[in-house]
């Protein structure tokens, strides 16, 4: 009896699908390498590589060797390729290295392989490999030892900690760059000493060299050396670097990182994990490596330095260099502004250090508490009389302001080292609902308000999430009122949606089919449920709106831009969005011109709106409107049952719930058989 009980449930589960059998065998199956390592296709069809152990020329100024992967669903492809001075200009050859074919899939990105090289055919290999995703653009990569068998494959973390090559990431062929907050923060002063060498760089310079790190976020790295010949890396006093991953070990953070437009990244650091405010030593590596170990020693040839770095003060009076300060003064030297300045402290010029106290207060009507959310991530802006305070951004405090206009200039203090930052913050009352703003980029010296109020986008991969040459939309994050959005009826529409390549219809407007009801600050989406269309996927939604603007446009009339948050969350949960009626010029779906509705994927829209969306396509979905069939239905004939939606937001199918409910009535009668 035990035994007829234990078989029947074992066939049971096996044949519901809860318990899949997998078999060893040395032949391709549905094992497919993730989607986040496959690589995109140029416009002439061929793959983009990921590159890896890319070594540089001692100058900097090129790459000399590398390693390339191109993965197509369960290949992998990889070639060493190198360059040399040639009569005629620079030579490259390549060298194929392997063939990596996925055979089973095992958990947490890990895969059994099959690996061939062209200098040894007919000789296949064994391996397991482990993808781990570091961004958008960095992956490592651990790969085991290998068998001449596949069935002596082990796949468990300690098999896979013996890849030499772990100490060097992937760096992806991704057509968009990704943005990371440098996990470093602070201002410090640093010693670089260059390891192959074994000597400091500028020993004599009295003015050490700093990094100042993420102070205001979005802001990156900024290395400052006190001359040019100081720099071990380019042959400026300023270096800007941006992230572009980072993750952590037991002990140690890696940070894979380059200049603002420099892909794949050129530089990586690493540090302890925990520095707080003493002297701590980071190592800086000209190579997208990241050395697995305390002693940071990269592979050959990988440029290595060592920065001794300690945080700073956060006096806002201060000496750059307090013993070389007093010996400045005590020889007559603070008349001379080449010692003053760094030495204000000795020279008793204190009253020229930053003062963070407010002299200014900011209007009243943009007071209060709002929020800027964006697609990666929202900023939270509490503004009072005399301060904005962001948990994301910081502290401004109030200092200048601009007359004609509402711009004022802000001065930020730090605890971290950071030396005091000075910014123009420029704001524009849209309506009860939405405040306008924008952020200029931050200066550490004190200069005019006209020259610190000009407004710009931050380099890619940032661009305008932060600081932008157009206006935000703040929206009230604590009490917000409704407003007609201008859409009334029920309008029929042809609809595009981003990444689905089916036309959809459907219709848009004040009335709700499924209570058969109108609201003028109300705007329902309802497709019709057809071919590709029949899942709803989370497209039906109600919407209140909070902003109706009109922007006037040189051609084809005003547009306007529709602010709304959805419906159905919570109040502490809102989603905004930007809606942008405006007449198409171009052909849709249907062929025809008029006027279309594009949905943002944020609240973030403004007059430059449209031009972004015929330029690089950055709506989520279009709707192309029929006006001329617009209704206004006032009886239950448009009605329509609502379809039921589940979690992931796919509509529930009856034959599901049918065979679930089946699975748990078989089992509750065996047992009671089993156990009765």
């Amino acid at each position: 009896m035990w035994r007829w009980c234990i078989l029947a449930l074992w066939s049971l589960v096996v044949n519901f699908g809860i318990l899949p059998v997998a078999a060893q065998h040395d032949h391709p199956s549905e094992c497919t390498f993730p989607r986040f390592v496959q690589s995109p296709m140029t416009q002439d069809g061929d793959l983009m590589p990921w590159i890896t152990q890319r070594l540089w020329k001692a100058d900097g100024s090129r790459w000399i060797t590398q390693v390339e992967h191109r993965i197509n669903k369960n290949t992998i492809d990889s070639l060493r390729r190198n360059e040399a001075d040639c009569s005629d200009g620079i030579c490259i050859s390549t060298a194929e290295l392997y063939t990596r074919v996925c055979l089973q899939s095992q958990h947490h990105n890990k895969f059994i392989v099959r690996e061939t090289k062209k200098q040894r055919p007919g000789v296949k290999e064994y391996k397991c490999m482990q993808f781990i995703r570091r961004s958008g653009i960095v992956v490592q990569v651990r790969t085991g030892v290998a068998w001449s068998s596949i069935d002596q494959v082990k796949c468990d973390d300690d098999s896979l900690s013996v890849d030499a090559d772990y100490d060097w990431p992937w760096l992806g062929p991704r057509l968009t760059e990704q943005w990371i907050e440098c996990p470093l923060i602070g201002g410090f002063d640093f010693v670089t000493t260059d390891i192959a060498k074994r000597q400091k760089l500028c020993p004599t310079q009295f003015i050490p060299s700093r990094l100042e790190s993420e102070c205001i976020q979005g802001e990156g790295m900024d290395f400052i050396f006190p001359t040019e010949e100081c720099n071990p890396i380019s042959t400026t006093k300023e270096e800007k670097i941006h992230c572009y991953a980072s993750w952590e070990d037991e002990h140690w953070m890696y940070l894979i990182m380059s200049q603002p437009r420099q892909l794949p990244p050129k530089f990586a650091m690493t540090f302890p994990k925990t520095i707080g405010d003493a002297t701590f030593t980071a190592n800086l590596y000209v190579g997208a490596v990241a050395p697995i170990g305390s002693t940071g020693v990269p592979p050959r040839n990988v440029t290595h330095l060592e920065m001794s770095m300690t945080r700073t003060s956060a006096e806002l009076c201060f000496d750059v260099n307090p013993t070389d300060c007093q010996n400045f003064k005590s020889l007559g030297m603070c008349s001379d502004p080449n010692y003053s300045e760094p030495c204000k402290k000795s020279c008793n010029l204190c009253d020229r250090a930053p003062n963070p106290a407010p002299t200014q207060n900011l209007a009243e009507d943009i007071r209060g508490q709002w929020v800027q959310q964006e697609v990666i991530e929202n900023f939270n802006l509490n503004i009072n009389q005399t301060h904005v305070h962001s948990p994301e951004l910081g502290t401004f405090s109030c200092i200048g302001k601009k007359y004609e206009g509402q711009e004022y200039k802000m001065v930020s203090t730090f605890g971290n080292g950071c030396r005091p930052r000075y910014t123009c913050m420029s704001f524009k009352r849209a309506n009860p609902n939405v405040l306008k703003y924008r952020l200029s980029k931050s200066v550490r010296s004190d200069e005019p308000l006209e020259t610190i109020c000009s407004f710009s986008n931050d380099p890619a991969p940032l661009n305008a999430l932060i600081r932008s040459a157009s206006f935000k939309n703040l929206v009230a994050a604590v009490e917000r009122v409704p407003v007609p959005c201008g859409l009334p009826g029920k309008t029929p529409f042809d609809a595009m949606f981003k990444g689905r390549g089916a036309s959809c219809t459907g219709h848009v407007g004040e009335y709700d089919q499924t209570t058969c009801t109108s609201n003028e600050t109300s705007l329902w989406l309802f497709l019709d449920k057809k071919g590709d269309c029949s899942e709803p996927k989370g497209l039906d939604q109600g919407f209140t709106c909070l902003a109706h603007l009109k922007v006037p446009q040189k051609t084809s009339g005003d547009d306007t831009l529709i602010i709304t948050e959805d419906k159905n969350r919570a109040f502490n949960q809102s989603r905004f969005r930007c809606w942008v009626l405006t007449n198409y010029t171009g052909s849709g779906p249907t062929d025809r011109k008029g006027p279309v509705l594009y949905q943002m994927p944020s609240p973030q829209c403004d007059e430059g709106t449209r031009r972004d969306v015929t330029i690089s396509d950055t709506q989520s979905a279009s709707y192309y409107l029929d006006l001329e069939n617009r209704s206004n239905p006032t009886n239950q004939s448009y009605c329509k049952t609502a379809t039921k939606v589940n979690s992931k937001g796919g509509a529930t199918s009856i034959s599901q719930t049918m065979i679930s409910q089946s699975f748990v009535y078989l089992v509750l009668i065996l047992f009671l058989r089993c156990f009765h």
